[in-house]
């Protein structure tokens, strides 16, 4: 995912991009920022699209820098802030290795499924940027996809097959992510190569980029969003994004 996907895209970034923060089922995300808050603090979030958190944050801080590098992106997330005075906008990109956002360092980051390509490089790059923007202390709300969820919506996938009466060994074919893909845990969105996390695998990562991982909850959302018209059986846990709350060790 470069720059020119997310300018494309920017348009139709409500209609096609999947927006967390309002299809969270059990209210997780808002939960944990609840607990983060602070009304002297400064938060910064990192890869912020069309500005979906940037109001949930500008009633918790006193003041909220939203970074993204995708004009046509952050134009949105201008308009929906424009009457919130302690936002702030800033064109930045996160994995260019040498970002350096005029901003003060935050006490608390959000990067809401930025940390997605599926170059490890990449991935690297961004958290060393987001650490380079925190108070040493700081606390990082880091959600991005869950491999074991997709994992799970393949399985369902197989199933709701195996009930319209495919074969099983075309049932079980649809949508199984393949080895290869598994180990690496890159799986097209919209047939975009997406890199999705095993629990563990995140708190690896954390740790090697001087983040040290203080909890790590499903947020869940409903069927609806990984299947159209999902069949009325398929129910109880759906889908599931991971989300870290993690400190920074400076």
């Amino acid at each position: 995912m470069d720059r020119e996907y997310w300018e494309r895209i920017g348009d139709d970034y409500e209609r096609d991009i999947f927006a967390s923060s309002l299809s969270d089922k059990r209210g997780v995300i808002r939960g944990r920022l609840d607990e983060l808050a602070n009304p002297r603090g400064v938060v910064a979030d990192f890869g912020c699209g069309v500005g979906h958190y940037l109001p949930l944050l500008a009633k918790r801080f006193r003041a909220v820098h939203g970074i993204d590098f995708a004009e046509a992106l952050l134009e949105q997330a201008g308009a929906r802030c424009g009457a919130l005075e302690n936002v702030s906008i800033h064109r930045a990109n996160l994995a260019s290795g040498r970002a350096r956002i005029r901003m003060p360092a935050a006490a608390v980051g959000v990067c809401a499924n930025v940390l997605i390509s599926p170059e490890i490089s990449v991935r690297r790059r961004i958290l060393r940027t987001i650490r380079r923007h925190l108070l040493r202390g700081a606390k990082l709300l880091l959600l991005v996809p869950s491999l074991e969820a997709e994992l799970f919506c393949s399985q369902m996938q197989a199933e709701w097959n195996r009930r319209l009466g495919f074969p099983d060994s075309e049932a079980t074919a649809s949508g199984i992510p393949t080895i290869a893909d598994a180990v690496r845990g890159v799986v097209p969105i919209e047939r975009v190569p997406t890199k999705h996390y095993l629990r563990e695998e995140l708190e690896v990562l954390l740790d090697e980029e001087g983040f040290t991982v203080s909890s790590c909850d499903k947020v869940e959302y409903g069927w609806e969003s990984e299947f159209e018209d999902p069949p009325r059986w398929m129910k109880g846990l759906g889908p599931w994004d991971w989300l870290v709350v993690a400190t920074s060790r400076g």
